[in-house]
Order: structure tokens, then sequence, then C-alpha cells
């Protein structure tokens, strides 16, 4: 009796197996680390120390190019004027710099941009123009070397400005917080109301901060002033 013989079944081949390349994951930009912590030394040490030796090597030139001054008391108040509105920059340049260690929300990059108008060209004007103005007066103003200098200030001050606001290190380590607001029952006048609400918020949000409006008028009028007295010397 013949037996049947079943042949195997050939199996298919199995894949060869592939190898999946994972790119190693990207460090993310946070914390006090590169510009930003450079931008921070540069409030707390950098910056005040430079300004004192700036400020007192001007102050010793001008006496040794003019022996006399020493003896004026006008000179003497410009002098002291002058060190008082110093010691407020370095003040607040400290401060601005400690906030970014210590507190990491928005708000705390926005004191500090505040502070670098201030300390800057705010500075600037007030060293140039409003402190020799008050003291020695208008014979004691340099327009072409203060004008200089109020230019170089803003244009450092608009560049960390731009810095703070584009970076994506700081976006990271500074936490933008957004205070929910309380929803009232809606009702029928509420419904109506509601489109003339939204108007006027988006209106409010568009204009800009009192504080950044007097930092716009005060480095106008600081130009203003840098021309009258041009024109007039």
């Amino acid at each position: 009796m013949a037996t049947e013989t079943s042949s195997p079944i050939a199996a298919d081949p199995l894949p060869a197996p592939t190898t999946i390349s994972v790119p190693p994951p990207q460090k993310q930009l946070k914390g006090i680390g590169g510009w930003l912590l450079f931008f921070v030394v540069g409030l707390i040490v950098i910056g005040p120390l430079f300004g004192f030796l700036r400020q007192a090597t001007e102050i010793h030139l001008s006496e040794l190019g003019f022996p006399e001054v020493k003896e004026m008391a006008d000179w003497q108040n410009y002098k002291t004027l002058l060190w008082i509105c110093f010691t407020i920059c370095c003040s607040l340049s400290v401060h601005g710099g400690v906030r970014l260690i210590r507190d990491r929300t928005w708000p705390a990059v926005a004191w500090a941009k505040t502070c670098l108008w201030i300390i800057g060209p705010g500075f600037s004007i007030v060293s140039s123009v409003i402190a020799p103005l008050l003291t020695i007066g208008a014979h004691g103003i340099d327009a072409v070397g203060s004008l200089g200098a109020l230019i170089g200030s803003c244009i450092g001050a608009w560049i960390w400005s731009a810095y703070l606001n584009k970076s994506k290190r700081v976006a990271a380590t500074y936490e933008r917080r957004i205070v929910p607001e309380k929803t009232p029952p809606i009702t029928d006048e509420t419904e109506e109301n509601r489109g003339i609400d939204h108007c006027d918020h988006g209106n409010q949000n568009d204009k800009p901060s009192v504080m950044n409006r007097f930092l716009h008028v005060l480095v106008l009028a600081g130009v203003v002033v840098y021309l009258i007295v041009a024109i007039i010397s």
C-alpha cells in the first residue's frame, strides 16, 4: 500500500532587520547661560565697574586739563550730582540683573529692558545735558561728544532689548504668566456688549505702557536739547 508523503512547504524568508537611527535629543536652550549669562553679569558687575572707571577717568582728565576748575563750587556741585545719578543707575542695573536670576517670570525681563533705557540713554542725557545745565551752565556741554554718546547708548539698549524679545533661551527661561479673567454671568446685556468689550480690550492691549512712552519722550527731549545747544554754541 502506497503511503502519501507531503512535501514540506517552503516558508517565506523573513525580511532583513532594519536599523532606525534616532537622532540625539536636542538640548533645550533654557536657564541662564550663553548671551543671557553675559547680559546678567554685565548688569551686575561689568556695567557698574566700567561705568565707574569711565566717569572717574573723564573727571580726572578734565581736572588735569583745567586745574582751575577744582576750586570752582559749580564744578564740585556737578561732580556731586553726577555721582548721585551714577549711584542710582548702578543700583537699578544691579537690581535688574539680580531679579533676572531670582525671578523666572516675564516681568523680570520687562524690568531689565526698562533698566537698560534708564542706565543707558537716560543717564547719558542726565550726565551730558541736565547736570551741566543745573550746575556749570550751557558752556559746559560738549554737544558733539554728548550726542555721539547718546546715539551709542540708544543703539546698545536697542540691541539688548531686541535680544530679550527674540531670544529662544529667554522665552524658555522666563514664564509668561496670563492671569485668567473672571467671566461674569451671561445675560442679554452681556451678549450685546460683548463685541464692544472685545474691541476695548484689543485697543488697551495695543497701547504702549506708560514707562515706554516716558522713555521715548525722555530720549526725544534729550535729542531736542542737544540740537538746541549745538545751534547756540
